[in-house]
Order: C-alpha cells, then sequence, then structure tokens
C-alpha cells in the first residue's frame, strides 16, 4: 500500500471527506446530537408554551376556551421538564455507551500498540541514519581529517542507537554520556498505533523546547500559527473521529470473543495486529480465527473505506498535516535541505506527494527554495573571499552554524547583507573607494554573522540534528500506517 495507488485513483478518493466523515458517525452519534439540539432548545420551547398558555388563560376570561390557571402553570412546566430530560439522556447515554466502549479497548491493551511500534525499530533507526545521523557522522569525519567509513559509521550508530534504547535513562544523561540524542524517537516509540495517544509528533511540534527554538529563530510568529490553526483543527478532528471508530469496533470484537469462548485472553491486538490470527494459541478456540477476520474486514471496511486509496486519504487526513509543518520548519531553517549538500532536498520530499493536505506547500516551498539557492550562493561566495579559514576541515561545523544563521536572518543580518550587496551591483559607483567601502561593510556583516553563529556552533547543531530527526519521524508516522493498513487489509 505504501506505493502503487495511481495518482489519478489517489485523486478521486481526495474529495469524499463527508463520505468518508458519515461513515464514522453512528446511530449513538446521532441520538447525541439529537438530544444537544433538545437540551439547547429546552428553555425556548418553556417560553413559547407559557405564552401559549398566557393567551389560553386569559381567553376564559373573554368567555371563550381556555386554560385553567393551574393548566396554565403545569403544561409550561411539562413541556420544558420532558424536552430538558430527553435531551439530557439522549446526550448522556450515548456518550456513556461510547466512553464506556473506548475504555474498554484502552483496559484491553489497546495502548500496547506500540509494541508494534517498537518491533519495526531496526527499519526505524535505518532510515534515521540514512537521513539525519549519517551527516553527523560525514561532519564528525571532516573535522577529524577522516575519510568516512560508511559502513563502520552505521554499525556505529546501531550499537550506540540500541544500547541508547535499552539504557532507561534519563534523556539529559542519554545525551552527555552516551553521545547520542534520540529523545524524539523514544518520545514518539510511547505512541501507539490507532490510539488517542499516537499524538506524540504533533505534541513535539507545538510544544518541544528545541523545536520551538527553532521556530523563534526562523521568525515563525503569529501570523504563521494562525494561518496553521484550521490545519491543525481538522487533523485533531480526524484523529478523533477515526481513533474512536477503531476503540468502538475493537470493544465490541473484544466482548464477542471473550463471551463465545469463555475466556479473557482476546484483546486489542488480535484485532490489529497483523499475523496474530495465525499464532499457535489460536488453535485453542475453534472459529475463532474466522471470526478475527470477519470483524478485521468489518471494521477496515467501515473505518477506512471500501478500497486502499480511500483508506490512504484517511490516514493521510490524521498524520500528513505533521510532515507538512515539519517540512516548511525545515525548509526555513536547514540550508543543506534547500541548497544540497545531503542525498536528498525538499524537492524530492515533495515531488510525488500526492498525499499533501495542503494544496499550496509545494508552491510556497519552491519559491523559497529558488530564493534560499541564490542568497545562500552568493554568501558562499563572500566566506570563500572574506573569512576562508571557515574552509578549514576543522572548522566545517562552524561553517554549518554560520549557513543557518545566514538562512534564518538572524539578527535581520541576511538582509542587511543582501540589501549592501544589491546596492553594489546597482549602484553608479566607478571609484575603486566606492567598490573597498561596499566591500568592507558586507565584511563588517559577515563578521557579526560569523562570531554570532559559532558562539552558539553546539546549540546550532543539536537543534538542526533536532529538527532533521522530527521531520523523519513524520515520515516514519505516516508510511507506518500505510504498511499497518496494508497488512490488515481483508484479501
Amino acid at each position: 500500500m505504501t506505493e502503487g495507488i495511481s495518482r489519478s485513483v489517489r485523486a478521486a478518493a481526495q474529495h469524499g471527506a463527508v463520505r468518508d466523515a458519515s461513515r464514522l458517525i453512528n446511530l449513538g452519534d446521532i441520538l447525541y446530537q439529537l438530544g444537544t439540539l433538545l437540551y439547547r432548545k429546552s428553555l425556548r420551547y418553556t417560553a413559547l408554551t407559557a405564552g401559549i398558555a398566557c393567551l389560553g388563560y386569559f381567553s376564559s376570561f373573554a368567555g371563550l376556551p381556555g386554560f385553567s390557571g393551574k393548566q396554565a402553570l403545569v403544561l409550561p412546566l411539562i413541556v420544558g421538564g420532558v424536552t430538558l430530560l430527553s435531551g439530557v439522556l439522549l446526550r448522556v447515554i450515548p456518550a456513556v455507551i461510547a466512553s464506556r466502549q473506548m475504555m474498554v479497548a484502552q483496559a484491553n491493551d489497546m495502548n500496547l500498540m506500540e509494541d508494534y511500534r517498537k518491533g519495526e525499530a531496526d527499519a526505524h533507526l535505518r532510515d534515521l541514519w540514512d537521513r539525519a545521523y549519517r551527516y553527523e557522522y560525514r561532519l564528525a569525519e571532516e573535522v577529524a581529517g577522516r575519510e568516512p567509513d560508511w559502513q563502520a559509521g552505521e554499525k556505529a550508530f546501531f550499537d550506540l542507537a540500541r544500547r541508547a534504547l535499552k539504557s532507561h535513562l534519563s534523556q539529559p544523561r542519554e545525551y552527555f554520556e552516551l553521545g547520542i540524542d534520540l529523545h524524539h524517537y523514544e518520545d514518539w516509540r510511547d505512541g501507539a498505533y490507532f490510539d488517542p495517544s499516537d499524538i506524540k509528533l504533533l505534541e513535539q511540534y507545538e510544544g518541544d523546547s528545541g523545536i520551538t527554538a527553532v521556530k523563534r529563530w526562523c521568525g515563525f510568529g503569529m501570523f504563521d500559527a494562525l494561518r496553521q490553526m484550521p490545519t491543525r483543527f481538522a487533523q485533531r478532528a480526524w484523529m478523533t473521529l477515526i481513533t474512536r471508530a477503531v476503540a468502538i469496533h475493537v470493544a465490541d470484537a473484544v466482548d464477542s470473543l471473550n463471551r463465545k469462548h469463555r475466556t479473557d485472553v482476546f484483546n486489542a491486538q488480535v484485532l490489529i495486529w497483523p499475523g496474530e490470527e495465525n499464532a499457535s494459541w489460536f488453535d485453542r478456540f475453534p472459529g475463532a480465527k474466522e471470526e478475527v477476520l470477519h470483524r478485521r474486514r468489518k471494521l477496515m471496511l467501515r473505518v477506512f473505506g471500501a478500497d486502499r486509496a480511500t483508506a490512504r486519504n484517511m490516514l493521510d487526513r490524521m498524520f500528513a498535516p505533521n510532515f507538512e509543518l515539519a517540512t516548511e520548519l525545515r525548509t526555513r531553517f536547514d540550508p543543506e535541505y534547500c541548497t544540497g549538500g545531503l542525498r536528498y532536498d525538499v524537492s524530492d520530499d515533495l515531488d510525488n506527494a500526492e498525499f499533501l493536505q495542503d494544496r499550496r506547500l509545494k508552491r510556497r516551498t519552491q519559491r523559497s527554495v529558488a530564493r534560499a539557492r541564490g542568497e545562500m550562493e552568493a554568501f558562499n561566495d563572500h566566506l570563500a573571499q572574506a573569512h576562508p579559514s571557515l574552509a578549514e576541515p576543522q572548522r566545517a561545523e562552524d561553517l554549518r552554524a554560520v549557513r543557518i544563521a545566514f538562512h534564518t536572518d538572524r539578527k535581520g543580518l541576511k538582509r542587511r547583507f543582501l540589501a549592501g550587496q544589491s546596492q553594489s551591483q546597482t549602484g553608479t559607483q566607478t571609484q575603486s573607494e566606492d567598490a573597498t567601502s561596499t566591500s568592507e561593510a558586507l565584511r563588517v556583516i559577515s563578521t557579526e554573522l560569523v562570531e554570532l553563529a559559532t558562539k552558539d556552533t553546539d546549540c546550532y547543531s543539536r537543534r538542526l540534528l533536532s529538527l532533521r530527526q522530527h521531520h523523519e519521524l513524520t515520515r516514519l508516522e505516516r508510511l507506518g500506517y500505510y504498511r499497518l493498513v496494508d497488512a490488515l487489509w481483508p484479501e
């Protein structure tokens, strides 16, 4: 399911948001909304009935049929009371039933689907090495004056990462004593597939100290937060609807299986852990495998739709925004991701990204990348002349920090540099002292930038790796769900 679904099929399925949402709504939801309507309207109905009762009461004085004083008093109370009570019951009963079903799913190991994700650790670490940590290794070898031995570097990374995952140390101790930072990955691993707890990457983007600092350095402000708000609201709504629907189906299946087979060993994992139905312990319960497959098929088709393209779109509504926002932030912070230096770039990541929910992201990114490439090329040329010592191998980490500081326009220095350079290119200076003066002004600006960046080289490196790790996890998250749904999909 990760590949092989044509773009036209995906596009056709993307227009069914209302249909997809309606599939996740059950009778209890309808009753709840009806109850909410009655509850909110009860006061209005009471007032309307009271008005009619008053007219009926006073009409009796004119010799017309009407209400007695007792009837005029009791009728509005009856109508209001019945409406209010009905509304409360219609709201409470479905909510209690749904909350119990979700509690049943949780109590029967729904949250332990994190173990399925942890079982994918080797694949995760390989991707993290390929797209994030290999570049830290390359930098370290360059600073040490050695040619990278990629096989040895990968082995060392895997050994250290596995040791860190088993160490159970605090994250600061793990970083300073073991020399590796996997805190974003370890945090994400605690989220369980199909569980409401699987919002770790959303929480990281919105609250992690390192990522918050990256946003601040990138000039991420109130306008950006407001622009992203509708995306986040829609994502949370889909996440709630989908995980709730899965939990309800899981709870029903767990209850049915345990009652039918007079046991308590069936849990959430038998339904949404691929291949569990083939485990030898199923032989103890004749017919259980067939029932699990039937229940699984019902869950997949009911929650995720009639075909795999629709299922993929459902998953994208939950998880594509994490990738989109992380990609935009990384584009604003990581110059190598825009202008080269890695074995991939933002254009590669977005070229075949038919899953995007923000249709304007690709255009915005293309404009940003084109601008960044021109700016960085000019700055690199200046550095080679004005600060040649940064080209020395042992200063490779400093050079990277300086480029990030320029790319993010720390303290407005990039704007000042580009403005000065533009004046020198479009001005009418004809005398050598004018050119010298402009060159010296640019040198002063770049020197200030170099001093600002190299003072915090370690901080730049840590935040860059932190963002690269988070960004890669947003890609792994979505692909992991694709693979899982594909493995569960009825044949």
